[in-house]
């Protein structure tokens, strides 16, 4: 049963790490507390540049909670601690001053690509999920 207002996580469709993650997400996430947008999609693309993110050079993910978007390293974090069980203790690399930890981020987010690879298309959800994209 779907949380009644969804968060949305809008990701990278293309990028091989970033698909890994959300379906991690999806596994950890029995309440559908999370919907998901890839960058690439309409609707990824107009909360990005509500945001004030630049949907074509995509170095963050974004989570839209309902009231207020959340990037970077905070995202990471925030999702993380909303899967509930031994995830909310990630919330201690907040003592890591957030400049910092969004500074690792990004290089890392720069990264990806090499490291992990890049699909030629986006990700298509499974039937049982479907319903959780925005498109």
């Amino acid at each position: 049963m779907p949380a009644a207002d969804p968060e949305v996580i809008v990701f990278d469709g293309q990028c091989v790490l970033c698909s890994r993650s959300v379906h991690f997400i999806m596994e950890r996430d029995p309440q559908r507390r999370f919907r998901f947008a890839t960058m690439q999609s309409g609707s990824g693309r107009k909360l990005l540049r509500d945001h004030g993110l630049d949907p074509e050079d995509p170095v963050s993910l974004l989570l839209f909670d309902g009231t207020r978007p959340w990037t970077d390293s905070e995202a990471v974090l925030r999702i993380a601690t909303r899967l509930g069980g031994g995830w909310g203790l990630v919330r201690v690399a907040r003592i890591v001053p957030r400049a910092l930890r969004d500074r690792m981020y990004r290089a890392f987010a720069r990264r990806r690509f090499r490291w992990f690879g890049r699909r030629a298309t986006c990700m298509l959800p499974s039937p049982g999920n479907a319903d959780r994209f925005l498109r």
